[in-house]
């Protein structure tokens, strides 16, 4: 209640970022952790191959992103008065 749609806004895609960085750095290091055991069911690339440590996680951001801003925009127009009152 309140709170312009870009406080709203950047409430709910900080939030949803924060645990989309906490996943990466869960994600990388267990892939670090992970790759001299699967060595052997890596084909043309190297186990500790960059560009795929590099990408998987930014797509991975890009999509969250993708994925988190329409609700968010959503989030950010709704009218809480209107709400309050149909509830």
């Amino acid at each position: 209640m309140g709170a312009s749609p870009a406080d709203v806004l950047g409430m709910v895609m900080g939030e949803t970022m924060i645990l989309v960085v906490a996943a990466i750095g869960i994600g990388l290091g267990a892939a670090w952790v992970l790759t001299r055991y699967v060595r052997s069911m890596l084909f043309g690339v190297t186990e500790m191959d960059a560009t795929t440590f590099v990408l998987a996680p930014v797509l991975l951001a890009a999509i969250v992103l993708i994925a988190c801003g329409a609700p968010a925009r959503h989030a950010a127009r709704i009218d809480p008065i209107r709400t309050l009152r149909e509830e």
